[in-house]
């Protein structure tokens, strides 16, 4: 396993369960990023709120369990945690010094050089974290 990072995506539930076409773009986009072999993926689910579309997420869990295996764990949240519950769920499994945390329907869209962000994080113990965003900061204020 690959000991510098761990990719952890977060999810809900949403309408569209079981299909899983949504989070499969996403862990698609992850092509982008070059990352290193071997890197261990965490699906984080929220708990379902809602006990009639509960067969509907366990379908679409049971979806992910078997298109995704290698280097993947998928987990689910007994409850509605929300986003950082989610989060901090999933941090149960992370053995690695580095964190990427992406939800999941915000899939990656240009190529980024993860190494070297790794690399720049170890030679500046400053730089806490970085945020990939779609369009380019502006200053406001």
């Amino acid at each position: 396993m690959n000991k510098d990072l761990t990719v952890i995506i977060t999810a809900s539930y949403i309408p569209t369960h079981p299909s899983t076409t949504i989070i499969g773009e996403t862990i698609s986009s992850l092509k982008y990023l070059n990352l290193p072999q071997n890197t261990r993926v965490i699906l984080a689910h929220d708990g379902c709120p809602d006990v009639k579309a509960s067969e509907n997420y366990n379908k679409y869990i049971n979806n992910l369990r078997k298109s995704y295996k290698e280097n993947f764990i998928v987990t689910v949240l007994p409850k509605k945690k929300h986003l950082t519950g989610s989060i901090r769920s999933a941090f149960e499994y992370v053995e690695t010094e580095f964190v990427l945390i992406i939800q999941h329907d915000l899939p990656f869209c240009r190529e980024i050089n993860i190494h070297k962000v790794i690399e720049d994080m170890k030679e500046n113990t400053k730089l806490k974290h970085v945020r990939f965003n779609l369009r380019p900061n502006i200053e406001h204020g």
